[in-house]
């Protein structure tokens, strides 16, 4: 579920409920047509399902959800003696995975169950696993986190939901402002700038996320260059910048009419952001208040940002300042994350 960027992004109530009901019939025929499994002592009944309509993927990108849903109270995993809860996750290729959490004897561990489809739309399961949990948490925030013991291949630190879905406009927001926009490949959103000094910020390997933020294509450069008219049009929409400035910073190639493309090697798991609350202010610009999130950490909350853009009438913006508070975890260094 590394990879999943959104959850059951748009379905029905009656879809919901099909999948809920599929996932719940498989995961019992699981155990009982697993004859080499050992069976459970005794079964309850889930103290709470959270559906694929409102969770999310650990990508950071909220549900559809118009409303919060119910929180697991934070203690629910140590003041109850024996105690179960099954998440459904509904992916969009249409298989269900269902996960659920047992405490049993001071004891931790995920019971998974993936189901697939047969031709005809005959469910069948694909796969089960049972894996031993370390450490499991839920914040205020409503970020569910939770980390195995033994790491699983190609796994992050933690996995995770968000199971109280953030509001239509914060979630409206944050996708058309920061998805996209990283905080350890660049320093847009690690470094306090505005137009006095927003050269600090312009590094050539950031452009790659930027056209993928103004056209939704991938950036496929010719002989590792980019169209001067392509790169300047987007990096000064995006920032309060002239060309010149930018053909001095960012390595113009006057012979070409080019920039040099510069890869990024990502790091893997990184924080993301996400709109908490905004201001619209009278010059027409606006304030976003942003938390950066990073369960591979432990944080919903690890550091804030304070984002101002300026909306344009063809749907473009400008970033036009960043500020950046330490929270609980120390703001990301570009230069040591490379």
């Amino acid at each position: 579920m590394e990879d999943l960027k959104r959850l059951f992004r748009k379905g029905s109530l009656l879809l919901t409920l099909l999948c809920l009901a599929v996932a719940a019939g498989s995961f019992f025929t699981g155990f009982k047509e697993d004859a080499g499994r050992k069976q459970p002592e005794e079964s309850w009944e889930p103290a709470m399902e959270i559906s694929g309509s409102a969770t999310t993927g650990n990508t950071g990108a909220a549900d559809k959800g118009k409303e919060p849903q119910e929180a697991l109270p934070s203690p629910y995993f140590l003041e109850e003696p024996d105690s179960l809860v099954t998440i459904f996750d509904v992916n969009l290729d249409g298989l269900i995975g269902a996960y659920t959490f047992i405490h049993r004897k001071g004891n931790l561990q995920t019971f998974y169950v993936q189901i697939g489809w047969r031709e005809g739309g005959v469910p069948e399961i694909i796969s089960t696993a049972v894996s031993d949990i370390a450490e499991i948490k839920l914040t205020e925030k409503g970020y569910f986190i939770y980390a195995y013991t033994v790491q699983l291949y190609h796994s992050s630190l933690r996995q995770f939901w968000r199971a109280a879905p953030l509001s239509d406009r914060c979630r409206e927001l944050t996708e058309k402002y920061l998805d996209g926009l990283s905080y350890v490949n660049y320093n847009v959103l690690v470094t306090d700038w505005d137009s006095s000094n927003v050269e600090d910020i312009l590094m050539p390997c950031m452009f790659e996320d930027l056209y993928r933020m103004d056209t939704g294509e991938i950036l496929r450069p010719e002989n590792g260059e980019i169209p001067a008219e392509v790169y300047e049009r987007i990096m000064t929409t995006y920032f309060p910048v002239t060309k010149e400035r930018i053909r001095e910073i960012c390595g113009y190639r006057a012979d070409t009419d080019s920039y040099p493309y510069e890869m990024i090697f990502s790091s893997p798991y990184p924080p993301f952001g996400e709109v908490v609350g905004d201001k619209e202010n009278p010059d027409g610009t606006l304030t976003l208040f942003v938390d950066g999130v990073w369960p591979d950490y432990n944080s919903d909350c690890a550091f804030t940002n304070i984002i101002t853009v300026q909306p344009f009438d063809d749907g473009t913006f400008r970033y036009l300042s960043n500020s950046i508070e330490k929270k609980e975890l120390d703001i990301p260094n570009v230069y040591e994350m490379k």
